[in-house]
């Protein structure tokens, strides 16, 4: 589902305030997959990725009320997915878990293998190589580049000063390339 205009976001916010499920379903459907893309390169788990993402939908729904619409809502979503990652990740630590390829976008699906061993590997590698930078780095790379956030709204979404984020930005992709 795509919603045309901001006037029409803002007007199915308003409406989801207002207690409307169907509203409040329409917005989860605009914002789902990238909230669970965010959060599956977080985690790199499908199960693990599912629950946080309805984590953060639950709270969404709780706090829409108090959501303000001085920031876009895009950012305002994607600081309360980032705050409910990280709330996972300081629970998990020192767990450890499987990495298992998963493939929520259905990009495996190809009819020449050697692209699908190919996607596989530079997925595998990349996966591996974030996982291998601080998370700070890893956060700021994938806001910019998976959901395409600029650095004004990753700084919002991170309480963080855009000239620590463009910092952060550089950094992270100097670590991803002595990485890989």
């Amino acid at each position: 589902m795509e919603i045309q205009s901001v006037e029409n976001l803002t007007k199915l916010i308003k409406v989801a305030r207002e207690g409307d499920l169907l509203a409040f379903e329409q917005l989860m459907g605009l914002f789902e997959r990238r909230v669970y893309g965010y959060v599956f390169r977080h985690v790199t788990n499908r199960e693990d990725a599912e629950d946080i993402t309805q984590d953060v939908f639950v709270k969404v729904f709780k706090k829409l009320k108090t959501y303000d619409g001085t920031r876009s809502f895009s950012t305002w979503i994607f600081t309360v997915a980032t705050n409910t990652v990280y709330d996972f990740l300081r629970a998990r630590r020192g767990k450890t878990d499987l990495l298992i390829l998963d493939d929520p976008e259905g990009r495996f699906e190809t009819k020449d293998p050697r692209e699908t061993y190919e996607y596989i590997g530079n997925k595998v590698d990349v996966e591996a190589a974030l996982e291998k930078i601080k998370p700070t780095y890893r956060t700021v790379l994938l806001l910019f580049y998976r959901d395409e956030l600029s650095c004004e709204e990753i700084s919002q979404v991170l309480n963080v000063p855009v000239g620590t984020i463009k910092t952060h930005l550089a950094r992270g992709r100097a670590a991803l390339k002595e990485v890989l």
